[in-house]
């Protein structure tokens, strides 16, 4: 794959470490079960993150941008039937 490829391989895998991350985190210092919810609710959402870094790194440029793509209709679609 080409360097424009691992560039977009990289900089979703980060967007994906730090929306997670950031809500795993926020989980941990607030060990409640709704806490607990949205931080998996947060994972389940940036996992298209997550695969669009490994079709990005493959050079599926294309795929990438669809998968990533799906989040904001996951996430308009979560607010009307829960994802867990």
């Amino acid at each position: 794959a080409g360097r424009v490829a691992r560039l977009a391989g990289v900089g979703l895998a980060a967007a994906y470490a730090v929306v997670v991350g950031r809500a795993q985190a926020r989980a941990a210092l607030d060990p409640t079960a709704d806490a607990a919810r949205s931080a998996t609710r947060t994972g389940i959402g940036g996992f298209s993150l997550l695969q669009g870094a490994w079709l990005a790194r493959r050079g599926r440029l294309a795929a990438a941008a669809t998968v990533v793509g799906a989040g904001p209709a996951y996430r308009a679609l979560s607010k009307r039937w829960s994802p867990t």
